[in-house]
């Protein structure tokens, strides 16, 4: 059987690229792929393991270019060490492209690519449900507006097709319909101010039953809404099932291990470390504009109306030295409209947020950097492309602003400034 395999190049040196990939419920599509991995750090042929997992893409040939377009940046900046004996791990999963039609800036999402993303999201959530149920969802979904009495059956089915996640970041259960209903009017407001030329975020006030425009809502919105929490529950189920034991058996084998994920794929790699049973620490972890919450890695007490820690707390500890997350003002999905698809009703009336503070307790790590931690456990700097960071003892998290014009979208990830944070992780004595 062919191996799914691949080589990066740069500056004369050739580094293997396997590409694992999984199924939605993390089973592996090619067994003797994983296999080969496993035996050729087994026998010590690599020592340095470098895993990536991608996170909203088209399709496999999407997440394959991502990790080409890093490793080579990353490669051509690495200086050669004789003691570096590195393999690059890509993990393909079932992932969606999460569209906002209204996107603005380079990355503008047209008519084809929501019309493609609808399709593809409707088909994925339907596979949830049964035959009967599966068709009237779709009825529904595809419909241009639908009735008030349309809607409710169009969340109750949307709520039957996710499934509960057992690596929420706030402490939060599975949203009930109502919290969707809310969501979906929230990304329909959205919508309009946008149509209207006036973007900004919705008002958290005016997005209930009766706010004016928003007696018939359009299905497109809820589709979304429900992708986020299907991929979300996804991503949990990929670091979970096929991740962690990867990590588990590499430890086992005395591999030095290293950690990257763009996007959802955070959520994949930090599922697996929080939850690994390792024989030693993980040498690194670098996320690059998680779509996580921004109060994953959050003391006891410290998210807003939970005594519970951060979902990801237990991650840190796994680590030889602090974990790099990358953050951008410029990331559309992450800075503007990802605490919209997370929304729910018991938000409404909280305490008015500090000046400067996110604007929501579902804003994503990717858009605004971490919450709710110790001081001192978290340094925030411009993220840089050459020399190293100055990173204060005792630092758990190194924040990476890249929002003055070094990350300048959500997919602006292979750059040189990302490329950087892995060699600057990588150079550190630990």
């Amino acid at each position: 059987m062919a191996l799914e395999f691949s080589e990066i190049e740069a500056g004369g040196r050739r580094i293997p690229l396997y590409l694992l990939q999984f199924d939605k419920q993390g089973a592996p599509n090619s067994t003797a792929t994983r296999q080969a991995l496993v035996d050729a750090v087994r026998a010590h042929d690599y020592r340095d393991v470098y895993i990536f997992a991608h996170g909203w893409n088209n399709g496999f040939d999407d997440s394959l270019e991502l990790f080409q377009r890093f490793f080579t940046g990353f490669l051509a900046a690495r200086t050669a060490d004789p003691e570096w004996k590195p393999v690059f791990v890509g993990i393909q999963w079932p992932s969606l492209v999460l569209v906002f039609p209204w996107e603005k800036g380079p990355q503008l999402a047209g008519v084809d690519e929501d019309n493609a993303f609808q399709k593809e999201a409707i088909a994925d959530l339907a596979s949830e449900l049964d035959n009967d149920l599966a068709r009237r969802f779709i009825a529904l979904a595809v419909k241009g507006g639908v009735t008030a009495a349309e809607q409710k059956e169009l969340v109750q089915l949307a709520h039957a097709a996710l499934h509960g996640d057992s690596f929420d970041e706030t402490g939060d259960s599975l949203p009930d319909p109502g919290d969707l209903l809310d969501s979906w009017r929230a990304l329909q407001a959205s919508d309009a101010e946008a149509i209207d030329g006036e973007f900004g975020f919705a008002d958290e006030d005016g997005a209930g039953p009766q706010a004016a425009g928003l007696e018939v809502l359009d299905p497109r919105n809820l589709v979304r809404t429900a992708t986020v929490y299907m991929m979300k529950d996804r991503a949990g189920v990929i670091g979970n099932v096929a991740v962690r034991p990867l990590l588990e058996e590499f430890a086992a084998a005395g591999a030095r291990i290293r950690l990257i994920g763009h996007s959802y794929g955070a959520r994949v790699v930090l599922a697996a470390l929080s939850t690994a049973n390792l024989q030693q620490k993980v040498r690194s972890a670098l996320l690059l504009q998680p779509a996580v919450n921004q109060f994953c890695f959050a003391e006891a007490g410290r998210i807003p109306k939970s005594q519970k820690a951060g979902g990801f707390k237990p991650a840190l500890d796994r680590l030889q030295g602090p974990l790099y997350s990358t953050f951008s003002g410029k990331d559309f999905p992450l800075h503007e409209t990802f605490h919209l698809a997370l929304r729910r009703s018991k938000d409404l009336g909280e305490a008015e947020i500090a000046a400067g503070a996110p604007p929501s307790i579902y804003c994503a790590l990717g858009g605004y950097g971490p919450s709710g931690l110790a001081d001192g456990s978290v340094v925030r700097m411009q993220i840089q492309d050459a020399g190293a960071y100055a990173i204060p003892p005792g630092s758990r998290i190194v924040a990476l602003d890249g929002t003055q014009g070094r990350i300048n979208g959500h997919g602006d990830v292979t750059n040189r400034y990302a490329c950087w944070a892995l060699v600057d992780q990588d150079q550190r004595a630990v």
